[in-house]
């Protein structure tokens, strides 16, 4: 019984029911391949929406441990990186925006309201095509920002469940500022 318990996996709670948000591992290689392929048009539109320091990103792979050791080192209260050797960091926004090429504009991003969940599914695949055959547009900008996120920003949002982020994103309502 056990054999056909494992099979099943019914045992094994579901986490979530949808599967609308992109599945990724932290990839450099994906995202500076596919950006690569970009007609120049919508690469010029990505530099006019303030993200072209992420064009000329040359970081391939970004190992898990490393970024999660940044993590548990940095303190979010006072901005800094705690060195073992006593020594601290300070890291904020403005250094982020200078290494990352992304602009850092001092907004807060603020929920009035959370929405309900729509049933749009959404893989790196059909990110990738997207961006490809779409013409610049919002949706084009809106196709850029969550790949740029599923690949590298913020490549583990969909295990930590921040839905808002995506579906502010896809909203229809919302355009992209472009600066």
């Amino acid at each position: 019984m056990a054999p056909e318990r494992r099979k099943m996996k019914e045992h094994v709670p579901r986490t979530c029911t949808q599967d609308k948000l992109p599945k990724s591992y932290c990839s450099g290689k994906k995202f500076i391949t596919t950006i690569a392929c970009l007609a120049s048009e919508k690469q010029q539109a990505i530099k006019e929406m303030g993200f072209g320091g992420l064009l000329i990103f040359a970081c391939r792979k970004l190992r898990y441990v490393l970024c999660r050791w940044l993590i548990s080192q940095y303190d979010f209260t006072y901005h800094r990186l705690n060195m073992r050797t006593n020594n601290t960091v300070f890291v904020n926004e403005e250094h982020v925006s200078g290494v990352m090429g992304i602009p850092s504009t001092r907004v807060d991003v603020v929920i009035l309201k959370k929405t309900t969940l729509s049933n749009r599914t959404c893989t790196l695949r059909v990110l990738e095509q997207n961006l490809e055959n779409l013409s610049v547009c919002d949706e084009f900008l809106k196709t850029f920002l969550i790949f740029s996120c599923a690949t590298l920003l913020a490549p583990n949002s969909k295990l930590e469940g921040i839905y808002d982020l995506w579906e502010t994103i896809w909203d229809g309502d919302v355009g992209v500022q472009r600066n």
